[in-house]
């Protein structure tokens, strides 16, 4: 293999950090430094030098990554090589390689390996399931109530615990030996907190140990009925593994022998378990190359430790570090943001700068906003600007801390006509179970024609006992009186005279049929501001245009409270008269309270782009009708070629770069799960590292956005710019937008001061 022909194009940086052998190495990384160039070449070059391409592994932590790596690879070397070389995650190293062929080992037996052949649960609903019946079975009922004094969802609880267990290596026998070193901690054995079915009393305990205890037990259970199943789960792949190897001498022999070259991607984020499994593996680790920048780790909520990383040097005294500083990425303004917060940062394992090598004369903007729908409207008017300027609407990214700062902004999207689609996991708004029923509901008043509706009407309502099957053949008949187009609500009333629904829900439909009849009739004289003008003055049509503007004028505020006095009618009656229609008396009042204020947040959030818009383009049936009404959830995530914006959490946005990233939500009262998070501690400094990688996104265009005020459960929250913000120093520019009027200010303290002035002056 020719070595320069491999070189070619590379930095003096990473050129070294492809040729370095023989000790072991870090390459640290930043965002756009050409990692995967050198991680690809390194797996390249080993493949060939090594004589054997089966001793070389080369590890990342997902599957997309790993089919990545491997096709880059295999353009390198060609596929007959590079399919030799083992590129996988950890777990799928940890199964194939070494729970499988070693299935049956009395070690594994004991720690519960015990099913013929290896039989893992990968089904989400088995495995919550099982974890469900741990809590219910594993613990006494005291035990439970006891638990949920501590956690108003105990499942959801027990599954992040028992992931972030798991992630230290841990067994329950392990942590038991753990926790019982804890002063007046109850149990003497293991087994007799097993068989103890009384509440846990711990003189002055922390919560934490109540629940660490209930837990273990609860997991105690779940092991148990794994062990029943003959099976293990996806957790367990690699703790057992783990333990294995350390503790069997003859297996890590064999498989260092076998495997000699290791390439680790992304070891920032590495756990204890991963780490301890890697050590186990390579020894001295003369032919280890670990990748990552601590500066986006990001992961510690699923037990990563960047410390691991940072500590690297400790592990490994003749380790060789060499850093990537160049950003192939980002333009030098944005470049310079992500230097100023990294030099903010207490963990670190280089502190040289990034250098940038784009040019532009485009700074990054920090603005704020008077609240969360003129921040809404101001970011879809510049993304149109940003489309109108050739950038494509799929480089384009909207990033938040958490899901429910993205909601906002979908109604703004939605009624400007501009496409998106979320990425990850989180559900967007009108995927919230709530949300669709509301939107369900509305559609059915709203939009006769729609028979999306009324499928979705009865598929929400099953009482009613209208199956699909007989929905068509209503359908069906409905059509054959002649009417070519279905009006849902004459189909409503049909269904009601055929019997089709059980009788005894007949009065319900008829109920909905008036609901039905109620809500169309009152938002007919507000349905544009034109039909209200025209309904509160008889001579409005034929005014003379200076005569109709003075109306307009005088009206304007009118209408606009009309349409909020009508929404909250459509809330109230959808509370009391629609959501609990099949529900007792009795229990419709239990409910009543929490489901209007609900109720009342979730209708906001349904129509705050429709109070923003033009008056003259204002339409409130239309507005209604183009809310999305889904059927079912829909993944958007791996649709290909899409032309859609993209929102986002920040954790989400790892990995990807977009021509403009705006990061919203950028105040102290939206960013922070707690509220008394210090500077320097672990979960400040993650917090900041998340704050990096969210703006090393942007190639070029970058808007921090925030609100002065934003609206907390019904009621209008002054907030404070996020610390993070007065970090950027003079690498951004600083702005206002209050009352229509746009203020640059020097710097971020001028800003914040100049805000409060304001705020304290209302």
């Amino acid at each position: 293999m020719d070595v320069n022909k491999l070189l070619n194009g590379m930095t003096e940086r990473q050129k070294e950090g492809v040729l370095h052998h023989g000790t072991p190495t870090v390459i640290t990384a930043g965002a756009g430094a050409g990692k995967t160039a050198v991680l690809t070449k390194r797996i390249a070059k080993a493949i060939y030098h090594s004589g054997n391409p089966e001793s070389v592994v080369a590890i990342t932590f997902t599957k997309d990554a790993a089919n990545e790596m491997k096709e880059r690879v295999n353009n390198l070397v060609g596929a007959g090589l590079g399919n030799r070389a083992v590129i996988s995650t950890f777990h799928s190293f940890a199964m194939n390689r070494i729970l499988r062929p070693n299935w049956g080992h009395p070690f594994l037996r004991s720690l519960g390996c015990v099913g013929k052949t290896l039989s893992i649960e990968f089904s989400n609903i088995s495995i919550d399931h099982i974890r469900k019946n741990a809590l219910m079975t594993g613990l006494s009922s005291s035990q439970r109530n006891h638990l949920e004094c501590f956690f108003e969802k105990p499942e959801e609880e027990f599954a992040s615990w028992l992931s972030l267990t798991r992630s230290y290596g841990f067994t329950p026998m392990t942590y038991f030996n753990e926790i019982s070193k804890q002063a007046n901690f109850p149990y003497s054995s293991i087994k007799e907190l097993s068989i103890d079915s009384n509440e846990v009393v711990i003189k002055d305990a922390e919560p934490s140990i109540y629940s660490n205890i209930y837990f273990l037990k609860a997991w105690m259970y779940y092991d148990s009925t794994l062990r029943e199943r003959e099976s293990i789960d996806f957790d367990q792949v690699l703790v057992f593994s783990m333990l294995l190897i350390e503790k069997e001498k003859d297996i890590r022999l064999k498989l260092k022998q076998r495997y000699q070259f290791f390439e680790v991607d992304e070891f920032q984020d590495t756990n204890v378990c991963q780490y301890r499994f890697l050590l186990a593996l390579v020894g001295d680790g003369k032919n280890l190359a670990m990748f990552g920048d601590i500066k986006q780790a990001i992961y510690s909520f699923r037990g990563s430790n960047c410390y691991l990383m940072a500590n690297i040097n400790k592990q490994f005294s003749n380790l060789k570090i060499t850093n990537l500083p160049d950003n192939f990425r980002s333009t030098h303004n944005v470049v310079a943001a992500g230097n100023a917060i990294a030099d903010c940062m207490k963990i670190q394992l280089v502190s040289e700068h990034m250098i940038g090598h784009k040019e532009s004369q485009v700074m990054p903007f920090v603005t704020c906003y008077e609240n969360e729908d003129q921040e809404a409207h101001n970011i879809v008017n510049k993304i149109l600007a940003l489309k109108a300027d050739g950038i494509a609407p799929q480089n384009i990214g909207i990033l938040y801390r958490f899901n429910k700062l993205g909601q906002n902004m979908e109604n703004y999207l939605i009624s400007r006509g501009v496409s998106y689609r979320r990425i990850g996991n989180d559900k967007g708004l009108y995927e919230e179970p709530d949300i669709r029923d509301i939107v369900i509901y509305l559609h059915l008043i709203f939009n006769p024609y729609s028979i999306k509706a009324i499928r979705c009407f009865f598929a929400s309502f099953i009482e009613f006992g209208v199956t699909t099957e007989a929905l068509n053949s209503a359908i069906k008949s409905f059509q054959g009186r002649g009417d070519k187009r279905i009006n849902n609500h004459q189909l409503l009333s049909f269904i009601v005279e055929r019997g089709i629904c059980k009788p005894s829900t007949k009065e319900h439909l008829s109920r909905v049929l008036k609901i039905i009849m109620h809500c169309s009739g009152l938002s007919s004289r507000i349905t544009s501001f034109d039909s209200y003008c025209r309904s509160v003055n008889e001579q409005y049509t034929n005014m003379p245009s200076d005569h109709c503007k003075a109306v307009e004028k005088r009206l304007q505020e009118q209408f606009w409270g009309a349409v909020r006095d009508f929404v909250k009618e459509l809330s109230t009656i959808y509370v009391e008269q629609y959501k609990y229609m099949f529900y007792s008396q009795a229990d419709q009042q239990k409910r009543l309270k929490m489901s209007r204020e609900l109720a009342t947040k979730h209708y906001h959030l349904i129509f705050n782009a429709c109070y923003d818009e033009e008056l003259s383009e204002t339409n409130l049936t239309q507005y209604i009708c183009t809310r999305p009404l889904l059927d079912k959830v829909t993944k958007k995530d791996d649709e290909e070629n899409t032309t859609d914006i993209e929102l986002m959490t920040i954790h989400a946005s790892k990995g990807l770069e977009k021509e403009a990233i705006f990061i919203i939500g950028c105040s102290e009262e939206s960013w922070w799960k707690e509220s008394d998070i210090k500077a320097g501690t672990d979960k400040y400094e993650e917090e900041l590292r998340l704050f990096y990688v969210a703006l090393t996104r942007a190639i070029e265009h970058l808007f921090f956005t925030y609100s002065a005020t934003r609206s907390f459960r019904n009621t209008e929250q002054p907030c404070n710019p996020l610390r993070f913000l007065f970090l950027l120093k003079n690498t951004a520019i600083y702005r206002s937008m209050l009352r229509g009027k746009e203020t640059v200010f020097d710097d971020m303290d001028t800003l914040s001061i100049q805000i409060q002035k304001d705020n304290s002056d209302e």
